[in-house]
């Protein structure tokens, strides 16, 4: 039988400690470092490939202005991967809310590309 628990550092060993019990059954830990700025985004294009998006080069760069800010501010509950995949389906969901207003049916196309306008209202 093999139990992964994955959560931050801290937290995880608070768990473990909290009964004497856990200790002894748990005795191995692996220790993964923060993804650095340029894996974060190799996974936010690993997103993009993966779903068949396109995106402009305006918005590709603010979304990397993006993951700096929150590298240089990250708190202790930083996301890492987690961050940049929430943060590509709220740009998903601001396209839609864009295109949805649109008078005519979008293209193939305009499903696909993902603009600055999609990342206007994401904080």
């Amino acid at each position: 039988l093999v139990v992964i628990l994955a959560g931050y550092s801290n937290e995880i060993m608070h768990f473990i400690d909290s009964n004497p019990g856990l200790e002894s059954r748990f005795n191995r830990y692996i220790h993964f470092d923060d993804y650095s700025y340029e894996e974060l985004m190799r996974i936010f294009i690993f997103n993009l490939n993966k779903n068949d998006y396109k995106i402009t080069r305006e918005a590709f760069v603010a979304v990397g202005n993006m993951i700096k800010d929150q590298l240089a501010k990250k708190s202790l509950k930083f996301g890492n991967a987690r961050f940049v995949r929430n943060l590509f389906e709220t740009i998903i969901l601001e396209q839609a809310n864009r295109l949805a207003c649109c008078e005519q049916m979008p293209s193939k196309e305009d499903l696909m590309l993902i603009t600055i306008n999609d990342l206007g209202n994401i904080k």
